[in-house]
């Protein structure tokens, strides 16, 4: 007996902990079983690294002293790998980094949506998320909300160099389209 099955994070919506199965429902039965025990609480090994780290004292030293100097350098990594591919004709910001795990960008004037950079991206191999998803409904309708996109910087180092190096080459190509039209 043949069971398929498919998480939504692998065709590109990381973080959305949707997952389609298929098969007997026996077995389907029993993945739901586990898949429920899992939701409703969290493996025993990261509560116990959690309150360890809670119980010595060291969240927050951990948390200035490693995690914020390590997503630091990731977005600097972003910014610098910005700024010497993307074309200078094309006008893009990066928000100010924080601490974050993601870079955020705005393409000002996007002659596309951000769903369909996310697409043209996904072809090429790379994932983004877009922008538009995190905007409040009232202000979905602007046009910002759609020129903007979330990168991961959980990457590797080489994975983000890559990443922007398709974005590049992707923007360019849809602005230069967009100037045919013109």
């Amino acid at each position: 007996q043949i069971i398929h099955c498919m998480s939504l994070s692998k065709a590109g919506l990381p973080g959305e902990r949707i997952g389609i199965a298929i098969g007997p429902s026996r077995y389907i039965q029993a993945m739901e079983a586990f898949q429920s025990n899992a939701a409703i609480h969290s493996s025993s090994l990261g509560q116990y690294m959690a309150a360890s780290v809670l119980n010595d004292g060291r969240l927050v030293d951990v948390s200035l002293n490693e995690v914020r100097p390590y997503y630091r350098n990731k977005f600097m990594l972003l910014k610098e790998t910005l700024l010497c591919k993307m074309p200078e004709d094309i006008k893009w910001y990066l928000h100010q980094g924080e601490g974050s795990l993601f870079g955020w960008l705005w393409f000002e004037d996007l002659p596309v949506t951000d769903a369909a950079l996310y697409e043209y991206m996904k072809a090429d191999g790379v994932i983004i998320v877009p922008g538009s998803s995190f905007f409040h409904h009232q202000s979905r309708h602007m046009a910002h909300s759609h020129q903007c996109i979330r990168i991961s910087l959980t990457a590797a180092d080489e994975d983000i160099i890559r990443g922007i190096d398709v974005l590049a080459k992707i923007v360019k190509g849809v602005y230069e389209k967009q100037a045919e039209y013109l």
